[in-house]
C-alpha cells in the first residue's frame, strides 16, 4: 500500500511534521517493504493555498492514505474528491507510526482538525516544527527570481510554458522560488527542460519580440483533470519505453497548463478589461 507521511526529515526516522500543508518533506512509502521516496514540500513557503497545491502533489502520486498530525479545510476536500483516506493525531517518529497505522485500528479522519493556514503561525496544531518559515512580506518587491519547475515546451514544440516557480517576490520563505510574489524577472526554469527558443516557423513577427516570464501561481484545477494528466504522462512514458514512476507530475501539469494558455490566446483573454 503507498502512503504518504509528512515529515520534518528524509528518512524514516525523522519526526512526523504536525503540519500536513506546510510539512518540510512529504515521504511516499510503500508498506509492503517500508520502500520510500521523499520530496522536500516546494510549498512550505506559500502564504496561501499551500493546502491545495500539497494535497494536489499527493493525488500525483496516487497514494491511497496520508499519515499526518494536522490537516486544513482545503486539504481535506481535495483528499476526499480523490478517494484518498486521511489519518491524522500521528506525532513521534515516521517509522513508528507507520507501525502503528499497519497493526490497524486507526480510523480515518473526514472533516479538518485545524483553520486554514493553521501552519503559517507556529503553534502546536500548525507549528513550524523546526521549518525555516518566514512571515510574508513585502521586503522582496518584485525581484527577479529564477523559478522551480516551470517551462518546459508545449507538445507540439511551440511556445515556452508559464512554469509553477516563482521569484524572490514578495515573500520570506526558504528562497526556494515559491515564497509569494509574481517574480516578475525574466527567470528561466532549472532541470532538463530550461525554456526553450520557439521555432520560428510556428510564431508569428510579432511574437518574437515577446519574452515570457516564470510566474508563482496557486491555479486551482479539478482532481480528475490531475488525474487525468498523470494517467497520460505515465502512459507516454511506457511507450517511450521510460518507467513511468519516475515522471514529475508537477511539471507535467505546468507544461499541460502552460501549452493550453498559449494555444487559447490567453494574452488576448488577460487584456480584455471586462474578463476582470
Amino acid at each position: 500500500m503507498k502512503i504518504v507521511v509528512s515529515s520534518t526529515g528524509d528518512n524514516l526516522d525523522s519526526q512526523i511534521d504536525p503540519r500536513f500543508g506546510r510539512c518540510s518533506f512529504f515521504l511516499i512509502v510503500e508498506t509492503d517493504d517500508m520502500s520510500f521516496e521523499s520530496f522536500n514540500n516546494e510549498s512550505v513557503a506559500l502564504g496561501g493555498g499551500a493546502g491545495v497545491q500539497s494535497a494536489s502533489f499527493v493525488a500525483s502520486k496516487e497514494a491511497e492514505a496520508v499519515l499526518t498530525g494536522n490537516c486544513g479545510p482545503k486539504a481535506m476536500d481535495v483528499f476526499t474528491k480523490a478517494n484518498i483516506e486521511v489519518f491524522t493525531g500521528f506525532a513521534g517518529r515516521v517509522k513508528d507510526a507507520i507501525e502503528k497505522f499497519k497493526a490497524g485500528g486507526q480510523k480515518p479522519t473526514t472533516e479538518a482538525t485545524v483553520g486554514e493556514k493553521a501552519g503559517v503561525s507556529g503553534d502546536s496544531t500548525g507549528g513550524s516544527a523546526g521549518a525555516n518559515i518566514q512571515p510574508q512580506t513585502m521586503g522582496q518587491g518584485m525581484g527577479s527570481g529564477r523559478g522551480m519547475g516551470g517551462g518546459g515546451r508545449c507538445m507540439d514544440g511551440s511556445g515556452r510554458g508559464m512554469g509553477m516557480g516563482g521569484g524572490r517576490g514578495m515573500g520570506g520563505g526558504r528562497g526556494m522560488g515559491m515564497g509569494g510574489g509574481m517574480g516578475s524577472g525574466g527567470g528561466k526554469s532549472t532541470g532538463s527542460n530550461v525554456q526553450a527558443p520557439i521555432p520560428e516557423s510556428n510564431i508569428s513577427a510579432q511574437d518574437q519580440s515577446k519574452d515570457t516570464i516564470t510566474v508563482n501561481a496557486n491555479i486551482e484545477i479539478t482532481v480528475e483533470s490531475l488525474q487525468a494528466i498523470v494517467s497520460n504522462a505515465k502512459t507516454i512514458a511506457s511507450q517511450n519505453g521510460e518507467n513511468p514512476t519516475r515522471v514529475d507530475t508537477a511539471d507535467k501539469v505546468s507544461e499541460i497548463i502552460s501549452c493550453f494558455l498559449n494555444e487559447k490566446d490567453f494574452e488576448s483573454y488577460a487584456t480584455n478589461i471586462d474578463n476582470y
